[in-house]
């Protein structure tokens, strides 16, 4: 199963694009001079990338696709402009070795853990922008593969 949340990506653009007009709204009416400038002082200049930052820092990348459909799992997440900034997971159905959803707080993961080189590693990816319905989706997805998982580790014997 595919599951992405793309479809936000214009809403994101959206409101970045608004905070950047207010940004330079508060900039250009803070340069005026008389008594419109007294309400504005410029702080947003500092005020917004911060936010902006700390959000990306806390909530992570916001774009995520997740492809279970063959042998190879893909998963992505990138920032909503460009899919340069962001990180990519091809791993073989083979060497995964466990796939979790962490729903506690407002920050939700989906931790990956497979085997590559002989090593046990492991990689989060932010989901914390998926709905609902699309993290039961994804829930769904995993319990599906981790199922595949122990009848190809446990297959029966008959004598």
């Amino acid at each position: 199963m595919k599951i992405t949340n793309k479809n936000i990506r214009k809403t994101i653009k959206v409101i970045l694009a608004i905070i950047c007009l207010i940004v330079i709204t508060d900039v250009v009416l803070s340069r005026v001079s008389g008594s419109v400038s007294e309400f504005f002082r410029g702080y947003s200049l500092i005020i917004a990338p911060t936010i902006l930052v700390l959000t990306y820092t806390y909530l992570g990348f916001p774009i995520f696709t997740f492809d279970g459909e063959a042998e190879m799992l893909e998963l992505k997440s990138h920032t909503s402009f460009n899919e340069f900034l962001g990180k990519e997971l091809y791993i073989s159905r083979q060497n995964l070795q466990r796939i979790e959803i962490d729903r506690s707080g407002i920050r939700k993961k989906l931790l990956v853990h497979y085997i590559k080189d002989g090593k046990e590693l492991q990689e989060k990816f932010s989901i914390s922008l998926l709905s609902k319905s699309k993290i039961d989706q994804l829930a769904e997805s995993v319990q599906l593969i981790i199922a595949e998982r122990k009848v190809a580790s446990n297959p029966q014997l008959f004598i």
